[in-house]
């Protein structure tokens, strides 16, 4: 969590202020931000923000020095990852994958993605930015 004080929003409010200003731009808006660290296989801490003159919605994930977060980055097992369905029926589906054309990604990343999609959809954040009506 955030804790009593609010650091970590206050530090993102901030961060994203000095980087507003210094590039001369609107500061974007956050949105949403959980700061809870569940552990590996989750999602680390996320945060929504919505640049103001573009509209574009940013969804920025927050790293970890966690030690499991660190023995998963070192296991680093691929596992098969195709979001788009551009797979071919000649593609492999489990490893061995192809590295010049493989679809795969690090398995506990696909794992905290999912996780932080659910996380999202649960708090109706995605729904309230790019639904209809919506600030996006």
């Amino acid at each position: 969590g955030d804790g009593c004080c609010r650091a970590n929003e206050r530090s993102m409010r901030r961060a994203l202020a000095d980087a507003a200003e210094l590039f001369g731009l609107e500061p974007p808006e956050l949105i949403w931000a959980t700061w809870e660290n569940r552990g590996a296989g989750t999602a680390p801490p996320l945060a929504v923000s919505l640049d103001p003159e573009t509209r574009t919605v940013v969804v920025a994930v927050r790293g970890t020095m966690d030690m499991k977060d660190c023995i998963a980055d070192v296991i680093a097992t691929p596992v098969f990852f195709d979001p788009l369905g551009m797979a071919g029926a000649e593609e492999s589906r489990q490893a061995p994958f192809n590295d010049d054309i493989g679809l795969y990604a690090h398995h506990t990343m696909v794992r905290c993605a999912e996780d932080a999609l659910k996380r999202l959809l649960h708090a109706g954040v995605l729904d309230d930015v790019l639904g209809t009506g919506g600030r996006a």
